[in-house]
């Protein structure tokens, strides 16, 4: 049997928790980077994932008049982590979805420490040259085939990446809103 590579995904925010979830789900095996403890921001208070630092927040939860509310409906259609953690940590807001937020980023960091095919990284990562130090590296053949298997959006995202184009320069290329 094959052993697959691990995928190195590098932040356990929101969206590198959901990211390591969906991965890991699919039967891939992922190393989840995380800097803190080790390293402190100025925003953080835990060392958990998905720690939620301005807002308890997710704004609308209205999936039928709101786009946010159905970019819920789907996280919650595709089993996703923190949607899931998100409900399970609710708190009373009216038609926005709010949530206990130390208790839902211990709930999201424990499902992630838990997962049989996730491993956490503990360490700040300054260059992609450490994740492959810690695996072997991909061979070319490989690396190919999986960049035929990106769908024409992904590989125009990977384009727009390699020229240095930041998210919000890529969602305004790609005339993609929030």
């Amino acid at each position: 049997m094959n052993e697959i590579d691990p995928i190195h995904i590098v932040g356990a925010g929101m969206a590198g928790s959901e990211a390591a979830w969906q991965v890991a789900e699919m039967g891939v095996p992922v190393v989840l980077h995380e800097m803190r403890p080790e390293t402190r921001t100025f925003a953080h208070r835990t060392d958990g994932f998905a720690e939620l630092v301005c807002s308890n927040s997710f704004r609308s939860d209205d999936d039928e008049n709101n786009a946010v509310g159905l970019l819920h409906w789907e996280m919650r259609a595709a089993g996703g982590l923190v949607m899931a953690m998100a409900d399970a940590h609710a708190l009373p807001a009216g038609g926005a979805l709010a949530v206990d937020r130390e208790p839902f980023s211990r709930a999201v960091t424990a499902r992630l420490e838990a997962h049989p095919r996730v491993t956490i990284a503990r360490g700040e990562i300054h260059s992609s040259r450490r994740m492959l130090e810690q695996s072997a590296a991909t061979p070319a053949e490989e690396a190919v085939a999986r960049l035929a298997l990106l769908t024409r959006q992904q590989g125009k995202i990977l384009q727009l990446v390699s020229a240095g184009l930041m998210n919000k320069q890529i969602a305004w290329e790609l005339s993609i809103a929030e």
